[in-house]
């Protein structure tokens, strides 16, 4: 009833259940009814009224909890436990994820079904701490069993987890605050950089891309060549921004190709002209 959204009439023939059960039952089917009557209350919302059902269901719990009357019901060991986290969990209470955490491990192997509503309860208690990351680990584990046992009640429970807003972590998100401020510091570091470009020297080119100036470039010595054979005035040329090249790969290939010309190289950066 509780998963086909009828939980008023859950907790009212739970309720009902355990007042006809109360003298006439074994105290096991007594402590189960009463932590049943506690899933409905929690899911009603009844948080004070959940929490005491669990503890009675506690309380009524016999020291050997294992009925050959009753082989079917299972409240030792973590059985009680991981029922009680449950209901945290619908709760949103914080202790959910310690009650559920401890009684996981204690959890016999052969109940996976248990081990994968127990995973999906973490994933929802997670998710209401506001933990992004757990939350979606845990609903990934869950999803994976869940479709191993061809569980559709604990997939339609995935379906409705709601994560919470933000994307990453808190500590992501702060590293990825930061490499945004350094990038923009860049930009604007670089936006200066094309404001001064024309004032200066036009062998130190502004270093847009971590590049140095093309005579680092091409390993190249800015040097003064005098005797100047044609009349370079339309590119305002200073004496300094003429240079010879230096030895390196690139040199040789331009000085091979300068020998097939009348003259010689004379290498003009790009400048406005008058």
């Amino acid at each position: 009833m509780i998963d086909l959204d009828q939980v008023d009439l859950a907790v009212e023939q739970l309720a009902e259940a355990r007042v006809i059960a109360q003298n006439a039952t074994p105290p096991l089917l007594r402590a189960w009814l009463a932590a049943a009557h506690g899933e409905g209350l929690a899911a009603a919302g009844q948080r004070d009224d959940a929490l005491w059902a669990f503890d009675t269901a506690g309380g009524l719990l016999p020291t050997d909890p294992a009925d050959p009357s009753l082989p079917f019901l299972f409240l030792a060991g973590a059985h009680l436990d991981r029922w009680r986290g449950h209901a945290l969990s619908r709760l949103g209470e914080p202790d959910a994820i310690d009650q559920i955490t401890d009684a996981l491990p204690r959890l016999p192997t052969e109940f996976i079904r248990a081990r994968t509503s127990m995973i999906v309860d973490l994933a929802y208690a997670y998710a209401v701490s506001g933990d992004r990351d757990a939350a979606v680990e845990h609903a990934r584990q869950a999803k994976r069993l869940a479709m191993q046992i061809k569980s559709d009640r604990q997939l339609r429970r995935l379906n409705g987890l709601i994560l919470p807003a933000g994307g990453p972590s808190a500590a992501r998100r702060e590293v990825v605050e930061q490499r945004h401020q350094r990038t923009s510091a860049k930009y604007l570091a670089t936006l200066h950089e094309l404001q001064d470009a024309t004032q200066r020297h036009p062998l130190q080119p502004p270093d847009l891309f971590g590049v140095g100036g093309l005579t680092d470039l091409l390993h190249l010595a800015p040097q003064v060549y005098v005797g100047v054979g044609r009349d370079l005035t339309r590119q305002r040329l200073e004496a300094d921004q003429v240079f010879r090249f230096a030895n390196g790969p690139i040199a040789g290939l331009l000085l091979h190709l300068a020998a097939r010309r009348v003259g010689r190289i004379l290498a003009i950066l790009d400048q406005p002209t008058e």
